[in-house]
């Protein structure tokens, strides 16, 4: 965080958005920052000029749920992309079931791919975790950002896998000796699967405080297939998940 240390609220008048706003008070309560709400119901828009205004840390929202039959799973909406690809700054969301866990980080997952965006995520999860009363832990995971069986139908499986070889990515080794210090250790974590499916899978093994998220999927020009990773990531895990 900055020195001035604030924390905005985005107050969608939701039933999510009190358990996100209760975690981030306890939040804002360990870090020593100051944490404010937006009015209930306010516009994205507003929202979005209220926390470039303020020059705010971190923006703060509830996860919404939508009904697939008779089962309700998080989602991230058309408002909540809007959100995300458009705030100033980092973007917590926080399902209701993960808005009781300690406000103190021990352990973060990253999913990170070679772009500035994955950098930045990796960087500020780092920052995060320098402040864990214990050695901590990030793990950054490097997964397809296609599903396998979609790659495999335009070339052999031998390529895929080849492609995803750790000495095929040198800058996940650079990016993590930039991360790593006396009180954090940080490994990661490169499979030909798809990249959800091998961060849920990591989450499982980990069971981290949060999981952070590292790609371009900002840009208008990825958002298709960026929202896709980032709802099916938000639907395989359990925690705070930070967006950068």
């Amino acid at each position: 965080m900055s020195e001035k240390h604030t924390m905005l609220v985005f107050d969608n008048a939701s039933e999510a958005g009190r358990p996100a706003a209760q975690w981030a008070q306890r939040l804002a309560r360990a870090r020593g920052a100051t944490c404010f709400e937006t009015p209930p119901g306010t516009a994205i828009p507003v929202a979005l000029d209220i926390a470039s205004k303020e020059d705010v840390d971190y923006l703060v929202t509830g996860l919404p749920s939508r009904c697939i039959g008779s089962v309700s799973v998080p989602d991230v909406d058309a408002d909540l992309a809007v959100l995300m690809r458009r705030a100033p700054c980092p973007v917590w969301t926080v399902a209701p079931w993960a808005a009781g866990g300690d406000a103190h980080f021990a352990a973060a997952v990253v999913g990170v791919d070679p772009s500035p965006e994955a950098s930045a995520a990796a960087h500020a999860a780092a920052v995060l975790l320098r402040g864990s009363r214990s050695l901590a832990r990030l793990c950054l995971v490097h997964g397809l950002d296609v599903h396998p069986d979609e790659l495999a139908a335009a070339q052999p499986w031998s390529e895929i896998g080849a492609a995803m070889a750790l000495e095929r990515h040198p800058w996940l080794e650079r990016l993590a000796g930039e991360l790593a210090g006396p009180h954090l250790v940080v490994e990661f974590a490169v499979r030909p699967v798809f990249a959800p499916e091998l961060i849920a899978g990591v989450v499982r093994r980990v069971d981290p405080d949060f999981v952070a998220l590292g790609s371009g999927w900002r840009s208008e020009a990825a958002e298709p297939s960026a929202s896709r990773l980032v709802r099916q990531v938000v639907r395989s895990v359990c925690c705070p998940m930070l967006t950068v």
